[in-house]
Order: structure tokens, then C-alpha cells, then sequence
């Protein structure tokens, strides 16, 4: 968005997209337009607007985006020899009258096209033309754009619906379709009579809302699921308001019932007393004993923490998941490379303690080759550990570890059945629910950076934060530096060895509280190797002594066997945590609905079955919807059908 200098406001897909965003992000990007080459408006006393400043992690983005555009404008010049360039360097170029200029031309593609329609203006990657007689002159464009992801988000496909109505503008014929060149090299088109009447009721809403804007109306920033390019200014307008938005794990209704019940401020919420209207006891205890912890952190200097009360009904859960320690037990911790083409885990570091003694182990990977090897050699070696001894386990901290494990095993089909066996033996102990579930600490998130402060010294290495080591590792891959890859060494040493210090912490609560640990049930009896299985091994083995095509073959039809089955297994492990999971963590879950409370209405016949009608939180974001079959949580083997909503 951009004031002209007659004094009209410009508007383009990015401004669409801030609004979708929330309200908060669309009236500051307002307020910045308004304030352009004037001095900065106050958001708040002593807090001047300003945008985000990129980071390196974002400075990534834009250079692996950019690359992946040129990858594609080289291969259309390949192919197209009539491509146009729609040059932006110089002052006198009008770049929009050379896309008109180019489109009437006919030009089969056109790159980096400005367009234009009334107060919106855009920059389209690539303009196509599609040979199509009901247009005027025989032919429209459609737009084209090259994203990193491997799948459409919502905000891509309104950029190119912005796009679309630009374009019909200028051709006087709207784009049947749009598509995306992904990150992966795959090409994907939508039609765009799908999205077309939300995006015009979303622009319709823009453009009234901007009608009606005014600097003295600040929306409030809680209500929004993010604020874009000003993240930074609301963390610092947060904390300069006590806002109710700093504690840990609160969501936007529960401010909102907070808020119209009088409580605006953590302070507030922590000396409350009496309930708040539709909002439930157990849930506002909860909150009030969050805000509660964080308020005594800040009073006292250090974090603040206490355990939760035990669940009577539910007793494995917190501390009582925490296993006796072993000898042999092993913390746990990857880091990754989304930008490589499929994402690369390029080191699996692990801490033991041998004799008293922590022992770091790493195993590397630069490839999807090398990563296969790394992931084999890991799962090899942590498998005869737990062989060994039945009684080690594998620490690690929030879900990514596990989930990557399982991913690595389908992407690469190798060690299915070392992974399964861990898995369905829970070696696998993931210490964040033992700590969400267990205890209420005085901190605004429960990420281990947080956390460990309590047993540990802050950090001073050089990279602190897994954003930090992917821009790390980029920079090893620019430079070759070795001194790169030790420091993040050294980072994913640190973090295995903070995984190693909370178990350690934990375990003397435990003690502490004296509670028991509670194993989980034996796992049921494992599935025979099916036929198709054995085949697939003796044809893996074949390709190895195998070589070009014939290996090439023989493997793929080895990866064929079984695929379903495969692919079936990260989503029958996602099942089983969700069975354990916290009302918090399925309210998070967008593939969930959580918090429903059986309401007064009589319960009903649906053909054969009995209805029951709840109520829940209209504000929790959910693919769940009518029709659908739905597991019930904490019920194993129980399940419902959503009649309605």
C-alpha cells in the first residue's frame, strides 16, 4: 500500500493478504502509508509504528524464492524464444504501459507483468496466454507464480484471484484458472470461479474497511490469528500493556470472555476471583494459575513454578510419564534444512552419559544419500542400545524428533520395523507434555528455551535458536567454512544436553511429589511380515548388486510393495498421541475439535444411533466438518459421526 501524491491510496495483493491476516496489521499498514516521510506515530506511549526488520532467516526466504523464480524464467527462455521481460530499473519505463503493450502483442509469456485496476496494482511472476475464442481478441492471459512451498496456502491463492481480476480488467476476460510453480518443481492449477465470490466479499471488505479507517481507532491486535510485518510492534505493545495475550497457552476467545468479564491485564487475571460467563471453572483455573506463576516470576526475578493437581482420572499423565532413569538412556535432538529440495535432517545428535561423563554423538548428512545412510546408522545403533536394555529411553523435547523419524523411515523405506518397535514400546519419551501436563511454570511459552532457565545457566554460543542454525548451515553450504558446521555442532550439543538436564530436573520433582511412575500397557501383538513385505526385501537387496536402470527399476518396483501400508503408519502414530493428547494440544490441532460441553438439549435418535449435541469454542480453527468420522480422545475404540454444526 502506498499513498500517491494526488493523495489516493494504492492498494495491491500484499495489502488483501495483511487484512486476511486480522484488522490490526491492515490499519498499521495504513498508518505507515499515512505517515510516509513524515516522523513515526506513536502506537502507544514512548512506542513509535515501525515494520518488522528482516531477519536472516527471512533474507533466506527472499534468496531461495528468488532462486527458484530464475530457475523458472531460464527454463521458459529454454523454450519460449518469444518471452517478454518487463524490465523495472529505469525512471522513465513505464512498466505497466509495456505489459499492455506486450499482451497485445500476444507475447506467449510475459515476466514480472505490472497490472493494473482502479486503486490496485500488482506484479505478476508470469502471464501465460491461453488461446481461447470467446475472448476479444482470440486469446487471455493467466497468471503464474513461483512459490518455495510444496502446496497451495490460502493467501497464494488470493493473490493470484487478485491478479485474475486485474488481468480482467485490462483483457476484458476474466482467467479461467491460475497456477503455482512449487519449490519442488511440481505445477499445479486451480480454477477460479472456486475462490472467486470469497475473494471479491474479501476485497469488498478491504476496501470499506480502509473507507472507514481512522488513526484514532486502533483495532485490537489479541483478536487476530497474526499480525505480519508487525509482529515486532505488537510483542513490544503486549508487554508495554500487561496485555492478557502474554500468557502462556491462553487462545483468542478466552481473551475475549476474559475481556468482556472485566479482566484485561496478566495482573488482573492472576488476583480474579469468581467465574467468567461461558467460560468453563476448570479452564479459567487454568489460566488464572498461569497468570498466577508469571506474575511471581516477574516479581521475583526467577522463573516461578509449582505442579499441577493431579488428574484422579486420568493418572498417567505429567510426572507419572516420566521413566526411572537407565544407564543406557539417550537425548535426542535433529536439526533440519527446510530450503533443501524435499527438506534435509542434516545432523541427529544424541547425548549419553557414560560413567558420569556426558558423550556427545553425531551423525551427518549433506544429501538425501548421506541422510538415508545418517538415519540408518541412528536408528542401527539407538535399536541395539534399547535390545540391550529394555529400560533406556530416548529424551526428547516437543513432537518434531518423532515425527521426523517417522517421515525419514516412509521417505527413504528403510527401518520401519526398528522404528516401529520404538514406537510402539513408547522408548520415545517426549518431555514437553511431562512438563505442560505436570507443572505450571512462569513463563510466557514452555519452548525449552524458556524452560531452562530453571536448570541451566543461559546460553552465549554462538547459535542460539534452530532459525539460527539453518541460516548457519546455508552459510556452510555458501562457504565451505568447517568452522560453520562445528558451531552448530556445538548448538545441538547444548541442546542435548538441556534435554538431558530437565529430564535429570524432573525426575528429583518426582521424587519430590512422590509419584510413581506409570508404565503404558504392552503393546499389542505386532503383524506378521506379510508376503509382499519379504518381497520387497529380497528386491532391495537385488538392486544393491544391481546398477543403472536395472537398480533403478528393481528399486521402485521394491517401493511399490506395501506403499499404502507405509504411508498409512505417520498417520496411525498421530492417532495414538492424539488419544493422549490434552484438551490444549487438540485444541491447537487444527485436524481436531476440542473443549465440547454437552449442553441441556435432550439427547435424539439419528437412525440407529443417539445424538448428543454439544457446544464449543466457534473460534478454534478445525478441518472438522459435517459428515465426518471422528475419534473420540482419552476413548480408544470409540467413535461418533458430526451430524451438524
Amino acid at each position: 500500500m502506498r499513498r500517491l501524491s494526488d493523495g489516493t491510496i494504492r492498494f495491491s495483493p500484499r495489502d488483501l493478504i495483511s487484512y486476511l491476516e486480522g484488522d490490526f496489521a491492515a490499519w498499521c499498514d495504513r498508518l505507515h502509508a499515512e505517515s510516509a516521510g513524515r516522523a513515526p506515530t506513536r502506537l502507544h506511549d514512548g512506542l513509535d509504528l515501525q515494520p518488522d526488520v528482516a531477519d536472516e532467516d527471512a533474507t533466506l526466504v527472499a534468496r531461495y524464492g528468488n532462486e527458484h523464480e530464475a530457475a523458472h524464467l531460464a527454463k521458459l527462455l529454454e523454450q519460449i524464444p518469444d518471452l517478454v521481460q518487463v524490465a523495472r530499473s529505469r525512471e522513465t519505463y513505464d512498466a505497466h504501459d509495456a505489459t499492455r503493450t506486450a499482451m497485445a502483442s500476444g507475447a506467449s509469456v510475459i515476466f514480472q507483468g505490472e497490472l493494473r485496476a482502479g486503486e490496485w496494482m500488482g506484479i505478476a511472476d508470469f502471464l501465460h496466454r491461453v488461446d481461447d475464442a470467446s475472448a476479444p481478441d482470440g486469446y487471455h492471459y493467466e497468471p503464474r507464480d513461483t512459490k518455495l512451498a510444496r502446496w497451495a496456502k490460502p493467501y497464494f491463492i488470493l493473490q493470484l484471484c487478485a491478479y485474475a481480476d486485474m488481468l480482467e480488467a485490462m483483457q476484458s476476460h476474466r482467467p479461467g484458472q491460475f497456477g503455482f510453480v512449487f519449490g519442488d518443481g511440481t505445477e499445479t492449477s486451480f480454477l477460479t470461479a472456486d475462490f472467486w465470490h470469497y475473494y471479491r466479499r474479501l476485497k469488498r471488505s478491504l476496501e470499506t474497511f480502509h473507507r472507514d479507517w481512522s488513526a484514532d481507532k486502533r483495532p485490537d491486535p489479541s483478536l487476530d490469528r497474526s499480525h505480519g510485518r508487525w509482529s515486532d510492534a505488537v510483542a513490544k505493545l503486549f508487554e508495554a500493556l500487561d496485555h492478557l495475550s502474554l500468557v502462556a497457552n491462553i487462545t483468542r476467545s478466552q481473551i475475549v470472555r476474559l475481556r468482556e468479564a472485566g479482566i484485561h491485564m496478566v495482573a488482573s487475571l492472576a488476583a480474579s476471583t469468581g467465574a467468567v460467563p461461558r467460560m468453563s471453572a476448570s479452564t479459567l483455573e487454568t489460566l488464572r494459575a498461569q497468570a498466577t506463576m508469571q506474575m511471581e516470576s516477574r516479581s521475583k526475578g526467577t522463573i516461578a513454578w509449582r505442579l499441577r493437581e493431579r488428574d484422579i482420572e486420568r493418572p498417567r499423565r505429567g510426572l507419572a510419564l516420566l521413566p526411572p532413569p537407565s544407564p543406557n538412556d539417550v537425548f535426542f535432538d535433529f536439526e533440519g534444512f527446510p530450503y533443501a529440495p524435499g527438506g534435509l535432517e542434516y545432523l541427529f545428535g544424541v547425548v549419553t552419559v557414560d560413567s558420569g561423563t556426558p558423550v556427545f554423538r553425531d551423525w551427518w548428512a549433506h544429501d538425501p544419500v548421506a541422510e538415508k545412510k545418517a538415519f540408518e546408522q541412528f536408528v542401527d545403533w539407538v535399536y541395539d542400545r534399547w535390545q540391550r536394555d529394555r529400560s533406556m529411553h530416548i529424551y526428547h523435547y516437543a513432537a518434531y524428533e518423532k515425527t521426523a523419524l517417522c517421515r525419514l523411515m516412509t521417505t527413504h523405506g528403510t527401518r520401519e520395523e526398528q522404528v516401529d518397535d520404538l514406537l510402539r514400546n513408547e522408548v520415545l519419551v517426549d518431555l514437553l507434555p511431562v512438563v505442560r501436563q505436570g507443572m505450571v511454570i512462569g513463563t510466557p511459552s514452555y519452548s525449552l528455551k524458556y524452560v531452562e532457565h530453571l536448570y541451566m545457566p543461559v546460553r552465549t554460543e554462538g547459535v542460539v535458536s534452530a532459525g539460527g542454525s539453518v541460516v548457519e548451515y546455508q552459510n556452510w553450504i555458501d562457504t565451505q567454512n568447517p568452522a560453520i558446521l562445528d558451531r552448530i555442532r556445538a548448538y545441538n550439543k547444548v541442546d542435548c544436553e538441556s534435554t538431558a538436564g530437565l529430564r535429570d530436573w524432573l525426575l528429583a520433582r518426582q521424587k519430590e511429589a512422590e509419584i510413581e511412575y506409570l508404565p503404558p500397557e504392552p503393546p499389542k501383538a505386532k503383524e506378521e511380515e506379510s508376503p509382499a513385505t519379504e518381497l520387497a526385501e529380497r528386491l532391495l537387496a537385488r538392486a544393491e548388486s544391481e546398477s543403472g536402470e536395472a537398480a533403478r527399476v528393481t528399486s521402485l518396483l521394491a517401493w511399490l510393495l506395501e506403499f499404502h501400508r507405509r504411508e498409512e503408519k505417520p498417520w496411525w502414530w498421530k492417532y495414538y498421541d492424539r488419544m493422549k493428547a490434552t484438551e490444549q494440544e487438540l485444541y491447537d490441532d487444527i485436524e481436531c475439535l476440542a473443549g465440547l460441553e454437552r449442553t441441556s438439549t435432550p439427547s435424539r435418535v439419528i437412525k440407529k444411533s443417539t445424538g448428543f449435541e454439544y457446544r464449543f469454542d466457534a473460534d478454534q480453527d478445525t478441518r472438522v466438518e459435517a459428515g465426518a468420522t471422528c475419534a473420540l480422545a482419552w476413548t480408544e475404540g470409540l467413535k461418533g459421526t458430526v451430524e451438524g454444526f
